[in-house]
């Protein structure tokens, strides 16, 4: 294992004159020794190249002994918690110093490529002390929930929870930044989502999705059409979206080695020292990595610097890269088709962002008509803001109006359904989240509740997790 003091490609050079030191020749030993060799060969340049060519063996050697046990951790420095220097060495294990054939496996195939089928939907979750690892692991009750929603409905699609200490079995440890064990889970999930479906293909959700009904539709749409990804957009439907992002990385379906594939090779050349981490955006590996990337397959794609409701413009995804759309490099390619459709019109809801952080719409009743705006409806109420057109001021109105209408609403034929998953934020709040299962399913007639009955979850006060 590399060792704190080498995290650059060599050491120090009076590190590396004392590990060397034995194997370079010195003119004065040479002519103490060997005289008449040194009378020979004075002023003939022979000393010279056995100089250079000791210098040379040198360097060789000194890149054969550290290059492969420091190679990931170029950036690295020690630190402090859970993602130190040591925790990303545990990662991102590398090979011994002895076995210099082994720089090899920097590139091998992961132990679980090919036993890994193109329809499998992928979720990640770590935390360091409930769920530091695979066999170690207690979700949240919520989120325990959520994933049997999603192992309930998976349909033809394989279903895989990955934990931090399974990642090297999926993915090569070059397709992810070389500070992913620095980042906060959240941004280790976007990171891992990209390197996933450029090698497998697949769905990436967000753990806290709720699959309300199987979604093979939206993948067979997607092959019929012949598009090689499938995700959202906003402003794609001509609205205005008054925030500094143009895509979602809590919902994406990609083919294999597809659009994917150019997003994880932009996060392994990306370069940050891990004193930098807690500066990125939380978009740095997805919206930032992603729109940029399906930007050169149209140039049409609305920007999120032309919305006049942006008041930063600077933080919009699509100046992370070369401007494309003024065809520096040629026109958009035509070797692909995607398939974005505004979130807003799917999977989040008017009411998706109203509440708070501690009680958001996972816990309201769904049977409640009152019209009380501290539900946090005030912005989406059009009876206390006129310049809403659509909107609903009351729980009830919300599901009846909103969720049931899209959930029911009949697809066109060859279409997906317009509603088969619905995003939580915030996990669905700190109210949400601080309750154990059955204080949960006590909640039967909330929001939360009635989507699992809805996704086929047993939830009879009482029951267990299956």
């Amino acid at each position: 294992t590399a060792r704190a003091e080498d995290v650059a490609f060599f050491p120090g050079v009076s590190t590396l004159d004392e590990e060397t030191a034995e194997l370079l020749p010195s003119p004065s030993g040479l002519e103490k020794a060997r005289p008449d060799i040194w009378n020979r060969t004075r002023g003939h340049g022979v000393v010279m190249s056995a100089l250079v060519s000791g210098w040379l063996v040198a360097l060789a050697l000194a890149i054969a002994l550290f290059f492969p046990a420091d190679l990931v951790a170029i950036h690295a420095e020690p630190g402090d918690g859970d993602d130190s220097f040591e925790s990303v060495l545990e990662l991102f294990q590398v090979p011994d110093k002895e076995d210099i054939g082994a720089l090899g496996t920097l590139h091998s195939l992961p132990e679980m490529y090919g036993n890994v089928k193109e329809k499998t939907i992928w979720t990640y979750w770590y935390h360091p002390v409930s769920c530091p690892s695979s066999d170690n692991c207690t979700l949240p009750s919520s989120v325990q929930l959520c994933t049997e929603t999603i192992e309930k409905n998976r349909g033809g699609f394989d279903y895989k929870l990955i934990h931090r200490d399974e990642v090297l079995r999926y993915v090569n440890r070059m397709e992810l930044p070389s500070v992913w064990g620095h980042l906060q889970p959240e941004m280790q999930k976007d990171a891992l989502m990209n390197a996933l479906l450029a090698r497998y293909g697949g769905v990436a959700f967000d753990i806290s999705v709720i699959l309300l009904r199987p979604i093979d539709d939206y993948w067979d749409e997607m092959v019929e059409q012949g598009a090689s990804f499938r995700g959202f957009l906003y402003r794609v439907n001509g609205g205005t979206w008054p925030v500094a992002s143009s895509t979602v990385a809590w919902f994406m379906m990609a083919r294999r080695e597809g659009v994917l594939r150019t997003v994880a090779t932009t996060q392994a050349m990306s370069e940050f020292a891990p004193s930098l981490v807690p500066l990125l955006p939380y978009s740095t590996f997805g919206d930032r990595l992603l729109f940029p990337a399906l930007s050169m397959y149209n140039y049409s794609l609305p920007m999120c610097s032309n919305d006049p409701t942006i008041p930063v413009h600077s933080r919009c995804p699509e100046l992370e890269a070369p401007p494309w759309t003024q065809g520096i490099s040629g026109p958009a390619r035509t070797d692909t088709k995607l398939l974005l459709e505004d979130p807003r019109d799917s999977a989040i809801l008017p009411f998706s962002f109203a509440g708070t952080a501690r009680d958001n719409m996972a816990i309201w009743n769904k049977s409640n008509g009152t019209v009380d705006l501290d539900w946090g409806l005030h912005n989406i109420c059009n009876r206390s803001n006129p310049d809403v057109t659509w909107g609903c001021c009351s729980p009830k109105e919300c599901w009846d109006v909103h969720f049931l209408s899209r959930f029911h609403e009949r697809p066109r034929k060859g279409a997906a359904h317009r509603l088969s998953f619905v995003k939580l934020f915030n996990c669905g709040g700190h109210e949400l989240g601080r309750r154990s299962r059955e204080e949960i399913l006590a909640l039967q007639d909330s929001f939360f509740v009635t989507w699992l009955r809805l996704a086929g979850i047993d939830v009879r006060p009482g029951q267990i997790s299956t």
